[in-house]
């Protein structure tokens, strides 16, 4: 049964990354930021907060407690960054030499 699970205003919402809450983008602040909704409860919460940069595709680690996307925050590249959902304070991943982009965390069957 499909439903709907954002209600922003004038953004739009895009690439989310299913756990038992979702990570998406939006923009609905002017800025591409990642959001963090849990189904069936509105509004979201916005978890990263930028002037002019970018933040994009969030992936969830395994355990949901972890997310890593990709950002221009530095330099204006692409570089990974990673963030605990509880207290959302990015830290750069090890910065590439060359830019970095669209990370998916991929979660294997339990042996």
């Amino acid at each position: 049964m499909r439903h709907q699970l954002t209600y922003f205003g004038s953004g739009k919402a895009w690439s989310p990354a299913d756990d038992s809450m979702v990570a998406l983008v939006s923009n609905d602040t002017k800025n591409d930021e990642i959001w963090i909704v849990r189904r069936g409860e509105w509004p979201g919460q916005q978890i990263t907060h930028n002037d002019w940069e970018w933040d994009k595709s969030p992936s969830f680690s395994p355990d949901g407690t972890k997310i890593v996307f990709e950002s221009n925050r530095v330099g204006g590249t692409r570089q990974l960054w990673l963030m605990d959902t509880s207290d959302a304070s990015p830290h750069q991943v090890p910065r590439f030499p060359y830019e970095a982009w669209d990370p998916a965390w991929v979660k294997y069957a339990d042996s």
